[in-house]
């Protein structure tokens, strides 16, 4: 297994999502329960879907810094799955209504998780992206985007079982300064 974040450019546009969108502690614990008891009765490729999430005011809105991956914090979180083909031109799937996937260029990586501390994983990872900004002087951070989104991988055994997913990467999003001219 490589120990080492491997940081990828990625772009997004045109894409759609249906989404599970809860206010509450422990959001991610919820949200991702109804997108798994929803995708159990109708999803049955939904082991190779894209899953990305998203802490809509951060994961401490009133600004507390992060202790420990046991924190019971109440804040808004929106859980997403990634729509294909015909499914994206329809107002409704399956009972949701479908939304604008995020767009732009977003950094990448695979998060190493360590599954009794999970905010410490993501904050490894996370020190690669500011590695590559700093080495990387054509791009920085989407500043006013001001939040990371969090790809989960799932097996049918999370969708059976739950508990930590089975891959994790994070998405940063970043903007552009200079385009090659060459």
């Amino acid at each position: 297994m490589n120990e080492t974040a491997i940081v990828k450019i990625e772009e997004h546009r045109n894409e759609k999502v249906v989404c599970f969108t809860v206010d509450c502690v422990d959001p991610e614990n919820e949200a991702w329960g109804r997108m798994s008891k929803w995708c159990k009765t109708y999803v049955p490729d939904r082991t190779a879907r894209r899953y990305v999430g998203v802490a809509l005011s951060g994961h401490h809105p009133q600004g507390v810094e992060h202790q420990n991956a046991s924190e019971h914090i109440k804040h808004p979180y929106k859980a997403m799955m990634y729509l294909i083909g015909d499914e994206c031109g329809q107002k409704e799937f399956c009972g949701l209504k479908v939304e604008d996937a995020p767009l732009g260029l977003f950094l990448t990586n695979d998060v190493i998780l360590n599954q009794f501390d999970i905010a410490l994983s993501m904050m490894k990872a996370s020190e690669a992206f500011v590695e590559f900004i700093k080495n990387t002087p054509d791009y920085e951070f989407d500043c006013s985007a001001g939040i990371f989104y969090e790809e989960h991988i799932f097996s049918e055994r999370w969708f059976e079982n739950g508990g930590v997913p089975d891959g994790f990467r994070m998405w940063v999003p970043i903007v552009r300064t200079k385009v090659n001219e060459d």
